[in-house]
């Protein structure tokens, strides 16, 4: 329970797993289908002296079974998400599309790899879906 400007939030959250990360930052996981996720992350964004934990602020969720990539290279983010997000650096100067995304956004060493399951046989998974 926490309270802000806005009023009182609640949430419960426990750690599904933590994923084992390729060199060139890519990772590979299996979550049940229906359970709504938060990624976290350390790492040093523009303007922090070092590597501070960072979440998502807004919740995800799956279907069973349903594949997803969610997310590429940073060298790429500038010319997807930076005109939402802010650039890398940011500078404003640095927000331009790249078509590249569109033909290299999954060439990561992770693509091709065995998903790493997050969580045991017998863990409480997501609804029950028809």
């Amino acid at each position: 329970m926490t309270t802000d400007s806005i009023g009182e939030l609640y949430v419960r959250r426990r750690i599904l797993g933590s994923a084992d990360v390729f060199d060139d930052g890519s990772a590979k996981v299996a979550i049940p289908g229906g359970v709504p996720i938060v990624l976290e992350t350390d790492v040093a964004l523009a303007g922090d002296p070092g590597p501070t934990r960072h979440f998502q602020r807004e919740e995800m969720q799956f279907y069973p079974g349903e594949v997803v990539r969610q997310s590429f290279r940073r060298e790429l983010f500038n010319g997807m998400c930076a005109g939402c997000h802010g650039s890398v650096s940011g500078y404003e100067s640095h927000i331009a599309i790249n078509p590249d995304i569109l033909t290299s956004a999954s060439d990561v060493r992770a693509r091709d790899q065995g998903a790493q399951q997050l969580l045991t046989p017998g863990t409480p998974q997501g609804p029950p879906f028809p």
